[in-house]
């Protein structure tokens, strides 16, 4: 099977295994909002936020640098993989240890304290289990990888259900119990597999790892500013404002978190082949970023026009009438999800350049950003103004993105294609506009509804891939191009 062969397949199964994952999660946030309400939903999101918030410094920017290290050097792939694993685990063990303990400080409930505790053990096990990822990716083995996320979201979602049946526990506890199992089912799964391509074991190379904290340490900062500007809205909401606005808050920004861990399956593909072709055919290298772009802009921005003229009917399945609110929040968020797919390639790009300096200033300068600015709006205008500041600091950093992509390659690919995708979505706009106002998705019954509104995402699908072809948006050699 030819390389080009090999990456199609990979891309297929790795998406058909995300949209099982994303059928699975959506599912698993209506049954939890229902279940919780707003206020429960908002201790739910507010203890995953806090975990991801101070959780950040296990992670180090581990696996992107395993990625590209074992693509540059593969004669040296087992040592590298087992120093790096073994760094990996004691920082989770370290950090994942201190977070229930860094909640006690914060003027929180007791049952959001005791969830930040359990699910801190839930993150330990999905972080250590990320790291594993790179080797997948780089033996083009990503099936391994959705067999293994689809385990362990099912046993979820399994879990979620009999808690919810037999109301075993009223609270978010219960729920982060749940991810505790589910993520140890994926991290028994990924070593098991893993091991196939590589026999790692725990190794303390000491000298090695010197060389490997050297280079981390900006993709570290880049990756704590990073979260910083992802996460600090929630932890700020929950600060200034009453429980119940984190969960209205929380709803979209679920989906919308569901929606950009598209790119990153995509990018985490490539990514790969950005760091091998830098080094080896800069043509080659640019023609895989041009059509990478253009690829996602082809996703994002029909998920925008869609997702603002389906928002009410989306927000209402999920979350029911009490979370209305999130329908105007959902429709803002939704601007922020093109910017953010270009802004997962961009950092890539940079990276795959071993610029790794120059995303920590982005994301530190996002950092600052997004902190200033959710201070400052948050008290006055609550999750309305976090939704706007993350549109904000996500644009700023896409720009200084392309800012250092300009000066390193001298080269910025072209957004010609965005009128034609631009075009598309708004006559799939139009058209759902259309069905929704001759045909309302109101029925009391769940499976006409859900039927209903699936079957006017497969309608908009339809029309902007129809429209796309006719304009000439999508064709046989962007495909060939990018593999």
């Amino acid at each position: 099977m030819s390389l080009s062969q090999r990456v199609a397949k990979n891309t297929i199964i790795q998406v058909s295994g995300k949209i099982i994952s994303v059928v699975l999660a959506l599912i698993a946030i209506a049954l939890i909002t229902r279940f919780l309400g707003t206020e429960g939903f908002g201790e739910y999101t507010t203890a995953l936020a806090f975990i991801s918030f101070f959780g950040v410094l296990a992670d180090m920017g581990l696996c992107t640098i395993l990625a590209r290290e074992i693509s540059q050097d593969e004669k040296n792939q087992e040592r590298i993989t087992s120093n790096i694993f073994t760094l990996r685990l004691i920082a989770d063990i370290v950090t994942f240890t201190l977070v229930p303990l860094i909640a006690l400080k914060f003027n929180y409930s007791n049952n959001l304290k005791q969830t930040i505790a359990i699910g801190a053990l839930a993150f330990l096990f999905v972080s250590s289990a990320q790291i594993m990822r790179a080797i997948f990716q780089k033996e083009l083995r990503v099936d391994k990888i959705a067999i293994a996320e689809v385990a362990g979201k099912t046993l979820f979602l399994v879990l979620a259900i009999f808690i919810i049946k037999f109301s075993w526990d009223n609270t978010s506890r219960s729920f982060l119990a749940a991810m505790v199992c589910g993520n140890a089912l994926l991290l028994f799964l990924s070593v098991i597999f893993v091991r196939k391509f590589v026999k790692f074991k725990l190794r303390f190379d000491f000298s090695y790892w010197k060389k490997i904290l050297v280079m981390v340490i900006p993709m570290s900062l880049a990756i704590v500013f990073n979260t910083i500007y992802f996460k600090v809205d929630t932890i700020l909401l929950s600060v200034f404002k009453p429980i119940a606005d984190v969960g209205i808050y929380g709803l979209p920004y679920k989906i919308l978190e569901v929606l950009i861990f598209t790119s990153a399956i995509f990018v985490g593909i490539i990514f790969p082949l950005l760091s091998k072709y830098f080094r080896e055919d800069k043509n080659k290298f640019r023609t895989i970023f041009s059509y990478s772009q253009d690829a996602l802009l082809i996703i994002s921005i029909p998920l925008l026009f869609g997702g603002i003229a389906l928002a009410s009917p989306i927000i209402l399945l999920l979350g029911g009438a009490e979370f209305a609110a999130s329908i105007l929040v959902f429709r803002i968020l939704l601007f922020a999800i093109v910017i953010m797919f270009l802004n997962t390639l961009v950092s890539h790009v940079i990276i795959s350049a071993g610029k790794e300096k120059s995303i920590a200033w982005i994301h530190g300068i996002g950092a600052v950003l997004s902190i200033v600015t959710n201070l400052i709006f948050i008290p006055l205008y609550t999750y309305i103004g976090a939704s706007a500041t993350t549109i904000f600091v996500e644009f700023t950093m896409l720009v200084l993105g392309y800012i250092i992509i300009k000066k390193t390659f001298g080269y910025i690919p072209s957004f010609r294609i965005i009128i034609k995708i631009l075009l598309s979505s708004l006559v799939m706009f139009a058209g759902l506009t259309l069905l929704l106002h001759l045909f309302p998705i109101t029925s009391p019954n769940i499976y006409i509804y859900v039927s209903q509104l699936l079957t006017y995402i497969l309608d908009g699908m339809i029309i902007y891939i129809a429209v796309l072809l006719l304009t000439g948006g999508i064709n046989k050699e962007m495909f060939e191009k990018l593999l």
